[in-house]
């Protein structure tokens, strides 16, 4: 087997999908990444390869800020997956990165590879899901929900909520809005007087509702907000014509995953962040 490698372009997407499409039935399950989503990525600042042998076999990326991904075909050589893996790593020291962040499964396509090139598992996400449709949501006294019209708020929320968690790596807001904004379909936001105390983005993950940022301000919580916030995205799911709602969350956030199995979302994927210091 032979390959080359270039640049990954917008009309490499569908390829690069059928690509992620084999790799991840033996990895998660299912699919998790879609055509969209590439084109996503592409928009996101990733610098992308395709490895390419009578047509695409295999992808890599990496982010500035550190993640980097690689993906081939299950059947083709396994030389190609370590000779992406040398491109986004000299790329990465070439950027004087300290780290950089390798997602996998539980197939074991991934995780022998990276434990064997000195990576070690830091991290567990999980994605969760919910039949469509689910009650109604009770939202606490004093609380209003009024139409999304500020990003800047939404952002700040984010920001103050998410700070300090494992995954809460903070953006400004030209970058979140490349990465959330342009992507959302709609923002339950939840006002309590002049103030934005609890945000819900909502967008879509293979055809499907998804729920990218739920954000609650710590002087809320423990109030019921957030299971609020959850309903309320499921109800507007379900309005969409959607018939499940799915989310990713930090599986060392014993108080989030509380409120999500309260609302009956049930684990659909288990993922693992492998970090190489450099």
């Amino acid at each position: 087997m032979t390959w080359t490698t270039r640049p990954c372009t917008v009309e490499d997407a569908p390829s690069v999908a059928a690509v992620y499409e084999v790799f991840d039935t033996v990895e998660f399950g299912q699919q998790t990444f879609d055509e969209d989503d590439v084109r996503t990525v592409l928009g996101q600042g990733y610098e992308c390869s395709v490895a390419v042998d009578d047509g695409v076999v295999g992808f890599a990326s990496i982010h500035p800020e550190g993640d980097v991904e690689t993906v081939v075909l299950p059947s083709y050589d396994p030389a190609l997956r370590a000779s992406l893996l040398g491109l986004v790593l000299d790329r990465a020291r070439e950027l004087q990165l300290e780290k950089v962040s390798h997602w996998a499964g539980l197939g074991g396509l991934s995780a022998p590879f990276l434990r064997e090139r000195g990576f070690a598992d830091s991290a567990i996400s999980w994605k969760l899901e919910r039949a469509l449709p689910a009650p109604a949501p009770t939202w606490p006294s004093g609380i209003d929900i009024r139409p999304f019209d500020d990003a800047h708020a939404v952002h700040a929320c984010v920001t103050a909520s998410f700070r300090g968690t494992a995954f809460g790596r903070e953006r400004t807001f030209e970058e979140w809005s490349q990465v959330h904004l342009e992507h959302l379909v709609d923002v339950v936001c939840a006002w309590r007087d002049d103030d934005l105390v609890g945000v819900a983005t909502r967008g879509t993950l293979l055809g499907q509702g998804y729920l990218a940022q739920l954000g609650v301000l710590p002087s809320q919580r423990g109030t019921g907000l957030g299971r609020a916030l959850l309903l309320e995205t499921f109800a507007r799911d379900a309005a969409d014509g959607h018939i499940v709602t799915s989310l990713s969350v930090d599986g060392q956030n014993e108080g989030a995953r509380r409120i999500y199995d309260s609302v009956g979302m049930n684990v659909a994927e288990e993922m693992h962040r492998w970090d190489l210091v450099l």
